[in-house]
This record gives C-alpha cells, structure tokens and sequence, in this order.
C-alpha cells in the first residue's frame, strides 16, 4: 500500500441496518478515517440490483471504504477484485487438506459447489470533489439449516456446510489485506496485471457455459467466454463477440 493510505482502522457492531450504509455516513460526516467497519448481523443488508441480502447472525458482514486519487481509469473493476480477494481468503480458511473452489460469478458473487455463498456490493460516494468507492461482502458462514427460506435452500450455502469453519476476524482481515494490495500496491483499477487476469479468469465460475444476459432491454444468449481487463464479460454469440459491462446474467439449465 502506497504511503498516503494509514494502515487500516477496523470497526465492529454488533447490529446495524447496513454496513455501506454506516461507511457511507462516516464519510459524509468527514471521517477521513480509512475504515473496515464489521457487523454480526444487518437488518437491512442490500445487494445489486436493490435485491436484499440476507444478514442472520453467524455471518461475516463488512464494508470497507477505498479513497480513490483520481488515477483511476477503471473504478468498475473494483468488485471483480473484492471477488477475488474474497475467493483466495476463503480457499485460504479451509482446513484439514480440504481444497475448496471458491469460484466468481461475474461480476459480484462467490460460489462454492454451485451454490452462492457470498455477494459484493460496490458503491461509489463524492464529497467535497473527492470520491471514495465503499465494498460491501456478506459471506454465509454458518449454515442456515431449517432457518433457510424454502426458494433458497437449493441456491445458496454456507462455509460451515462445506466444512470451512474460519475465525471470522482472521478471515475478514484476510480480505481487506488482499483486496488492500491489489488496490493501492498493484493498481488494478489503473491497469490490471495479466497475473490478475488470469486469476480471475481461472476462478470463473460460468465460462464455457451457456447463459443469459442482458443488452440493453432485449435478453440474448451465448457462451460466456472471459473476463476482460476493464471488468466486462465476454460473450461469444451467434452474432460475434458481446461485452457485457453490466446487468444480469443467468446461467441456462443442461438438459
């Protein structure tokens, strides 16, 4: 990390509505703090598309704030990179030579065996002329059991159900140190190193496949091929090559 951003303060609560939310207000209060603010469980917890994320206790929920210099060509990679940090730390979690695949759902969940197990929420607040982007990850980690909602059981998991059992300090941390480096050390969202490319690219949990996405207003169909350096997905159609820079994607059913 260059010598302008102080090490990272850490901030815990107990309950709150939204840990974006609580970074956001800190900033717009003048807290120049460079801050991780933490919580065990959020009443209001959001993600894209104004979807909610559920927050029960026994997850890991987090927003940290990401003071941008104005160099920034590509602040819309910042979510791929939360995404690999987040991956590699929980890899890093297992225990017992168990080797998990946390894998990227373009452009902001991780998987684990085909099921979700965490969500990003990127946003990006102006004070004052200078801008600040704020990452929020929500990360299942105990498992739900009976408490799960009947439309989930099938789509999501937990860390514990797939035998991870990480000290959630020590994960959060993890996160924040890598997601930290990749930001201010190797300057990804100024140019983005093939080495990090490539490592997004391998943890891709929907290229080869068949999916859905949006261009626009019209849905279209075509195989996701890779993640390319300004953070679009590209999409290989009956139509040539689509680069898909933001909306939903949905992976389409084997028969």
């Amino acid at each position: 990390m260059t010598a302008f951003y102080p090490e990272r303060v850490f901030l815990h609560v107990t309950e709150t509505v939204s840990t974006n939310d609580d970074v956001k207000k800190m900033i717009y209060s003048g807290d120049d703090r460079f801050a991780l603010l933490s919580a065990d469980t959020q009443s209001g917890g959001r993600g894209r598309l104004g979807r909610s994320f559920l927050s029960p206790e026994g997850g890991v929920y987090f927003s940290a704030a990401y003071p941008l210099s104005g160099r920034e060509k590509n602040i819309p990679f910042l979510t791929l990179a939360a995404g690999l940090a987040a991956a590699e730390a929980i890899d890093g979690a297992a225990s017992g030579g168990k080797t998990p695949a946390s894998l990227i759902k373009w452009p902001n969940d991780i998987y684990i065996n085909g099921k979700k197990v965490c969500g990003i929420l990127t946003e990006l607040v102006s004070v004052g002329g200078r801008s600040t982007a704020i990452v929020g990850i929500g990360i299942n980690v105990k498992s739900f059991g009976e408490s799960c909602p009947a439309e989930l059981k099938d789509k999501i998991t937990a860390l514990n159900d797939e035998g991870i059992f990480p000290d959630k300090r020590i994960l959060i941390r993890s996160i924040a140190e890598r997601l930290d480096r990749l930001v201010y050390s190797e300057n990804v969202l100024e140019d983005v190193p093939d080495s990090v490319l490539d490592a997004l690219n391998s943890r891709s949990f929907i290229r080869g496949k068949e999916i859905v996405f949006s261009d626009g207003s019209a849905k279209k169909s075509g195989v996701a091929a890779s993640i390319e350096r300004d953070g679009s997905l590209r999409v290989v159609t009956a139509n040539g090559d689509r680069f898909v820079k933001f909306g939903e994607i949905t992976a389409m059913q084997t028969r």
